[in-house]
């Protein structure tokens, strides 16, 4: 008992004699690299799961549930260590952590299972496994640090309350200076390098103030253990740096030219390297803007099918008009403006792009001019609406629109309160009688239970609403963009059922009434709008969807060399999902290979079943018919594929090699 009386006493003698950091200065830091962590966090998984409530959420909770561990833990390794040898280690192993988050945020991203889980489970699990460590490690400092101030013999009270507001001090100015500089500043890899240096340093000057409580052995171990640390972060930071700067690798079919995070979304700039007048605009996880950089207002030719049939819709409604105003919420890629200034060039056109990085990267990479012919607003769509109101009730001149395109949501992050009752009243205040609001948004006939409550939501306001998809029916794809229209005043759409609808279709009333039921009735307004819950039942379909793609791809790069082993992915596939008809089509051409004609028969049959406009199907249906010879058959299939696809060459030269032996 004594000899524990005593190795306690000595070791509270060893906490006085150091003191070559401060307490409160330690905790500062040690809180501030937790919230530059912590709000890199949300970047670093917006490229790979988006920006919504429940990355924010995750992120939080998950950053919160790894300081409450770490303190509980913390506490007692402060009761049984040396305080300056236990901050040694755990500076250097945040500093570990920290290092791992990238690449861990990027392994993660590959791992199939996490495709089969619900959205909000996948969200979760992916931040606790790339983020919770680090934080656990982070959060054990505190009680540490207090065990030793409290060693000082300075009052209890006054030395825990130093703590606790250094601590918060550390937390807001981390908060600050990561959201509102360092984001638009660094790239988010750099920052975690800057955090994991921080930390390093942190460690080894608190190695060198317990350095005589080390053995000599112990000295070379912390020595080594510190220049390992440093020579792994410099490596990483040349590794990546290089990859970085080279954007791309030599299998990748794209070149990035560019890419930053800014304050809202990680942008990144791109092109096919077979095809390099045509750029891509990336921002987070979808592709927002396709822009041909020999004629950037070109929407004709293979540009996005909802952009082309924005310009198809705006072309038939605007009949004999000649000054015309327009008003986009979001910019993206410029696109559309560009093409409206163009063909209507005395028309009145202002953009609302919440991102100056969007507009400064479409000035600088996809051929927007910095002086372009209309109005640019950086502000959120949202505020700019409410201050268009409040100038029109005023009595100030403000421009009544004819049409209104809303073009702000990214896949499954949506801004709700541009979706609510008491936005688009504010909308109705700015259009003109005759005047058009074109909304963008996706959803899937799967579900539709968000394109249905925004289609009721609009049906307060607007007492015409007409709605376009690139589906047709219920289980035709994962997830589409659905085109919305409203207005004031009713629309002859006679003229456009035999227009080019670029991929769209018109939903009939029927129709409507079938996906009406999802909704549940809801309206969305400003104190209840849960556009990610409704949006849950897409978000698990295309986890599903995505992973059968990648079983897909790897079944086709197997195909060849090991068909059995492809066979096993195709299988797995449609396992995830019986409706899976790439699944079956190459199970389908597998056997069709190895003669087994039959049974390749019954899986073309089952594609067909799923999507009987499934043009390959028939065309490879065919060719199995005209292996057994029956030729009357296969005539039938490479018809009906060329039905489908006018333009399938290959289908046509069988069916010209068929008939022409015939």
């Amino acid at each position: 008992m004594k000899v524990k009386i005593n190795q306690l006493k000595k070791r509270e003698i060893e906490g006085k004699k150091f003191g070559l950091l401060i307490p409160e200065l330690t905790v500062f830091i040690a809180n501030f690299c937790i919230m530059v962590l912590e709000i890199v966090a949300s970047r670093l998984i917006a490229r790979y799961l988006g920006v919504s409530l429940y990355t924010w959420t995750s992120v939080i909770g998950v950053v919160l549930a790894g300081i409450s561990v770490g303190s509980y833990f913390g506490g007692r390794v402060a009761d049984r260590f040396h305080p300056a040898k236990s901050l040694f280690i755990l500076f250097h192993l945040a500093a570990i952590g920290c290092l791992a988050t990238p690449v861990l945020n990027q392994l993660l991203e590959n791992w199939l299972i996490f495709l089969t889980f619900s959205w909000t489970l996948r969200i979760i699990t992916h931040v606790a496994l790339a983020f919770f460590l680090p934080s656990v490690l982070l959060g054990m400092v505190s009680p540490v640090v207090a065990r030793y101030a409290l060693n000082q013999g300075v009052k209890t009270g006054r030395t825990l309350g130093n703590i606790y507001a250094w601590a918060a001090a550390g937390s807001i100015l981390g908060t600050f200076v990561t959201g509102f500089l360092l984001i638009a500043t660094l790239r988010t890899v750099a920052i975690i390098w800057v955090v994991a240096g921080i930390l390093a340093i942190m460690g080894i000057l608190y190695g060198l103030s317990a350095r005589r409580s080390f053995s000599s052995a112990g000295r070379v171990t912390a020595f080594i253990f510190s220049f390992i640390l440093l020579s792994v972060a410099f490596l990483v930071w040349v590794n990546t740096s290089k990859a970085h700067l080279l954007s791309s690798d030599a299998n990748s079919l794209t070149e990035v030219i560019y890419e930053k995070d800014s304050q809202y979304a990680h942008i990144k700039v791109e092109f096919l390297k077979n095809l390099p007048s045509v750029r891509y605009l990336v921002m987070d996880t979808l592709l927002h803007s396709k822009v041909f950089m020999d004629d950037p207002a070109d929407i004709e030719v293979n540009q996005y099918p909802y952009i082309k049939l924005f310009g198809t819709l705006t072309r038939y409604f605007i009949q004999d008009k000649k000054k015309l105003h327009f008003l986009f919420l979001g910019g993206g890629g410029y696109v559309l403006p560009r093409y409206l200034a163009k063909v209507y060039p005395n028309s009145h056109i202002e953009v609302v792009e919440i991102d100056p990085a969007v507009t400064e990267t479409a000035i600088r990479y996809l051929g927007l001019p910095r002086e372009n012919p209309f109005q640019i607003h950086h502000l959120d769509a949202h505020n700019y609406i409410n201050e268009l109101v409040r100038k029109k009730r005023k009595g100030i001149n403000v421009p009544e629109f004819d049409f209104i395109y809303g073009d702000t949501f990214n896949v499954f992050s949506v801004p709700y309160q541009l979706t609510t009752y008491e936005f688009n009243e504010k909308l109705r205040l700015l259009l003109s009688a005759q005047g058009i609001y074109l909304l963008n948004l996706i959803d899937s006939f799967y579900a539709g239970e968000f394109v249905t409550a925004v289609l009721n939501t609009l049906k307060k306001t607007f007492p015409y609403v007409y709605v376009f998809s690139e589906e047709k029916q219920k289980g035709s794809s994962a997830r589409a963009n659905f085109i919305v229209l409203a207005s004031l005043s009713p629309l002859d759409m006679r003229g456009l059922f035999t227009a080019e609808l670029s991929g769209f279709h018109f939903l009939d009333n029927s129709t409507l009434e079938s996906l009406k039921g999802s909704s549940r009735g809801i309206i969305l307004t400003d104190d209840y709008a849960p556009v990610e819950n409704l949006l849950q039942p897409v978000q698990k379909v295309s986890g599903q969807l995505d992973m059968c793609n990648k079983l897909l791809n790897r079944g086709n790069s197997l195909a060849q060399k090991n068909p059995d082993k492809a066979m096993d992915y195709y299988k797995e596939s449609v396992r995830i999902r019986p409706d899976y008809a790439m699944g079956y089509l190459n199970i389908g051409t597998i056997l069709a290979l190895q003669k087994k004609f039959k049974e390749a028969t019954t899986f073309y049959r089952k594609v067909l079943e799923i999507d009987p406009e499934f043009a390959e199907a028939h065309y490879c249906l065919g060719n199995v018919f005209l292996e057994q010879g029956m030729r009357n058959e296969a005539i039938g299939q490479f018809s009906m594929a060329l039905k489908v696809k006018p333009d399938y060459p290959d289908a046509k030269e069988a069916l010209d090699m068929v008939l022409d032996k015939k």
